[in-house]
């Protein structure tokens, strides 16, 4: 099993998160791409406003020229779309569980605080 980093800041590559994952199910599975020349249809979720600060939707991930791109200029299969996909999806339920948290809550409240208390002494001449 690989280790996370221990500086909680620094993240790993795609290629290192997706890699074991994708090995994992060629092990159990026989997977064949088939229809290498369509978009593949997805009806799930979109992946949350920070993913998309620098990435496209899944609908645009898998339109059949991206995908072509893909394999060609970065060397990621579909499989390994995909999967990338199905991370991104963590990552904004990961996110919306956190928002709802109390921790989050309280967090909030207190940048509030911060921002009123600060605010005032902005308006005063």
């Amino acid at each position: 099993m690989k280790q996370w980093p221990n500086d909680r800041t620094k993240s790993v590559s795609f290629h290192d998160l997706v890699k074991p994952v994708k090995d994992a199910l060629l092990f159990a599975y026989d997977i064949k791409r088939k229809n290498e020349d369509k978009d593949i249809p997805y009806n799930g979720y979109d992946t949350g406003k920070s993913v998309q600060i620098c990435d496209f939707s899944p609908i645009e991930k898998l339109k059949a020229e991206n995908l072509e791109y893909e394999k060609s200029e970065q060397d990621r299969d579909a499989l390994s779309i995909l999967l990338g996909i199905a991370i991104q999806l963590g990552i904004e339920q990961g996110e919306r569980s956190f928002k709802a948290s109390p921790v989050y809550q309280l967090m909030k409240l207190r940048l509030d605080m911060i921002k009123s208390v600060a605010n005032k002494k902005e308006q005063k001449p």
